[in-house]
């Protein structure tokens, strides 16, 4: 599966050092405690701690942009699909209030109603709660 996944980034027309740059943010995503990828209705984002600790996001307009998105999903790293939502009324809602990933690790205090909205740095298995609630698909997740 490995040299499948190395053949597709290969195929995308990348050099040796895009390569190597690619595997080197394709394990700091699947080494994040918050890592994921976030397909919605205006790309693809790939949340991960970069290279200095801070959080780091490779985005881009879609699945051909950001080549290492498929193949982080295939080695299971965690992906919310909000593409389908946009139909729903209270998608800017949705938006809005959903809380921003604490991709690594160092989450906010939980509010004291119970859960943390938008602008709070929440874990990802609350902002996963929080798509799923609004109709996302969810990929690798319990």
């Amino acid at each position: 599966m490995k040299s499948d996944l190395l053949r597709h980034l290969r195929k995308a027309g990348r050099n040796g050092r895009d390569l190597r740059s690619s595997v080197q943010t394709m394990r700091q995503a699947l080494a994040s405690p918050g890592g994921h990828v976030h397909i919605g209705p205006a790309g693809v984002a790939i949340e991960f701690v970069g290279s200095f600790g801070g959080s780091a996001r490779l985005f881009g307009y879609g699945l051909d942009h950001v080549a290492i998105a498929l193949p982080l999903i295939a080695l299971g790293l965690p992906a919310i699909d909000t593409r389908a939502c946009e139909v729903r009324e209270d998608f800017v809602e949705a938006v809005i209030r959903c809380p921003i990933c604490a991709v690594d690790g160092k989450a906010d205090p939980l509010p004291e109603n119970g859960h943390w909205g938008g602008f709070h740095l929440a874990p990802l298995d609350a902002v996963i709660d929080h798509w799923r609630r609004h109709g996302a698909a969810i990929l690798n997740w319990p």
